[in-house]
């Protein structure tokens, strides 16, 4: 039985969307976006880029969540914080 391994365009490719994540999300984030805000607005859960911004993952169809982020960077309104924070128990 073979195991899969990434070949040398495999782990480029891979890395180079990582990156790309990686950095717009730190984009993201010093626009005032929390990653519960992001996670809305791409329609994943916050878990999921929690992990992408830590580099844990990378998104399966990287180029178009890249294409997706890349348009939020060009929102001019930001979402308001106090929805993503947690109501205080009561």
């Amino acid at each position: 039985m073979t195991r899969y391994r990434f070949d040398v365009v495999d782990k480029r490719h891979y890395n180079e969307c990582m990156n790309d994540v990686q950095e717009i999300l730190g984009m993201l984030r010093a626009k005032g976006w929390s990653l519960a805000a992001i996670a809305d607005a791409l329609g994943v859960p916050p878990n999921t880029v929690r992990k992408w911004s830590a580099g844990l993952r990378h998104p399966a169809n990287a180029p178009i969540v890249i294409d997706a982020m890349r348009r939020l960077l060009n929102r001019t309104r930001v979402p308001k914080q106090r929805r993503y924070m947690k109501s205080p128990p009561g």
